[in-house]
This record gives C-alpha cells, structure tokens and sequence, in this order.
C-alpha cells in the first residue's frame, strides 16, 4: 500500500532476499511480472531481486490515473515506484526495464540517480524521437500485412491517443481476447508446451484487468514506441553505468539500424542478443 487509496497499493515478486545487493526488474506494457518466471531463480542466486508490477499495471491495484500530459504520466510512475521502494526498504539498488519499463526505469534512474547503482535496459522502448514521416512509415509498414492484420492494427493506432490505451480495445471484445493471447502464446517458441495453459489465463486475467496505469503509454510515446522525450536525451545527463540489450530479431532494434551512436556514450555498454526477439528474458 503506497497511499491512503485502498486501490493504490503495487504488487511485487520478492525472490531469496537474504540480504545481497537488490535487482528491480520493471515489466513492459501489458506484461505482469510472474512472465519472468524463467530468470527468477538464477538471478535470485546472486541478486535479492524483485519484480515489480507498475503503479495501477498487472497485478497492482488500479488507483485512477491522473495524468494530463507527459509530464504527468511519468510522475505518477516514477513516484509508485519511490513509494515501493521506501515502503519495502531497500537502499540503492540494480534497475532493469523491458520495453516500456525500460523507458520508465531511465525516468526513475535520472530522477532518483542516488538510488541506483546501475541501469539495465531490456530492449527499451522510447530511446529514439519519432520520425517526422512516422505517418508514412505506418502505412509503409501496414502494406507488409493480412486485410485481418491490418484491421487490427488500424484500431490499436486510433487507440493510440491521450485518454486511451490499445489494451482498452483487447478488453472490448471481452473472451474473444484469449483467441489473442492464445496466438501471442502458441507462436512462441520460447514456451514449453507444459507452460502455455498457465500462461494464457495469467495473461489474460492480466490483460483484462481494468486499465488505469497503462494510459501513460500513449502521454510517453507515440505509436511504434518512439519517444516524445526520447531517452537519447536522458542519457547524456546520467553518470551511472548503463547496459542495453536488444535481440538480433527484435522489432524494437530492427526500425533503427545505426540510429544510435553509441561511440558517443562510452558509459553505455551495449549488446545484441543472438536468437532472441523483443521478449529476451
């Protein structure tokens, strides 16, 4: 519980604290944190480690979401994180982000760096600026699809604006929505047969929670995931080691081939993933 609010309370994963240096691990969009569940156990061997559900994300409680603008939306993440923090009492700590957790851990990092000993960007959304032709892009992109596939990805766009999140339009077509997860699962072939039931309810169940936190996405970055405030920017103002990963088959990586002079920042240390898409983990 992080405030007066009996909804506003953040659920975490606490795996083997028996006092090493802590590891926060923030999920991506849509992502509860038990989908970690592979990483768990080799980095609680060495780390106190923690996987944190965002403020009013997975299965965290849904305080209304107050945000206006960008600005806004940050904060009322970055503060849900700080709140954890202190509530759980742990010093400086490892900070990890996937995707749209990478981009919220950077805001954390550069707004509380004293807390943190270094970053950890799972193939981060957000660390470029949105092309001025972001508009042609899209519908370059969207003669690469299925008439199905490009209906889909029409309605996530329009849903794609302040005040509103892709996953409300999952959550619009009630049951219907596992035949999706049931895809995302099926199709990965990083999922032991064994795992996929479990795994299809607990997204789901997930997925259909109502969406209050997941509405920053579309204040914080513009369809695709670029940045509006693009961590490139962020970066040069940090000085705490930063590591990046992306996948050798990862979309996230694959729109940006040599967009990111890393040789500028040599305190950015960054890898590329063999055989690996955009869930890494």
């Amino acid at each position: 519980q992080i405030s007066d609010d009996p909804e506003d309370y953040i659920h975490s994963i606490s795996v083997n604290c028996t006092g090493k240096i802590p590891f926060v691990i923030l999920p991506g969009y849509g992502a509860p944190a038990g989908l970690y569940y592979r990483i768990m156990k080799p980095l609680s061997e060495k780390y106190d480690l923690h996987v944190v559900d965002m403020r009013a994300q997975g299965g965290s409680g849904r305080p209304t979401f107050p945000a206006t603008n960008r600005a806004e939306a940050e904060a009322f993440l970055i503060e849900g994180i700080e709140k954890w923090r202190i509530k759980i009492g742990i010093g400086k700590f490892i900070l990890c982000g996937h995707s749209m957790g990478g981009y919220v851990s950077s805001k954390y990092a550069y707004t509380f760096p004293q807390n943190v000993l270094a970053l950890l960007l799972i193939s981060p959304a957000g660390i470029w600026p949105a092309p001025e032709n972001l508009n042609e892009l899209l519908n370059m992109w969207l003669v690469t699809l299925s008439c199905f596939q490009k209906w889909g990805f029409k309605k996530m766009i329009s849903y794609w604006t302040p005040g509103k999140s892709p996953l409300q339009l999952v959550r619009k077509i009630g049951r219907l929505a596992m035949i999706l997860v049931r895809g995302y699962v099926e199709f990965n072939p990083t999922m032991l047969d064994e795992e996929k039931a479990d795994l299809k309810e607990y997204i789901y169940q997930g997925v259909m929670k109502p969406g209050e936190g997941e509405l920053a996405i579309s204040y914080m970055l513009a369809p695709a995931a670029y940045a509006y405030e693009p961590l490139i920017n962020t970066f040069k103002e940090m000085n705490m080691p930063i590591s990046i990963y992306f996948g050798d088959k990862d979309w996230m990586a694959g729109r940006h081939p040599d967009r990111f002079p890393f040789a500028k920042y040599p305190k950015i240390k960054h890898t590329i993933i063999h055989n690996a898409g955009h869930h890494i983990y």
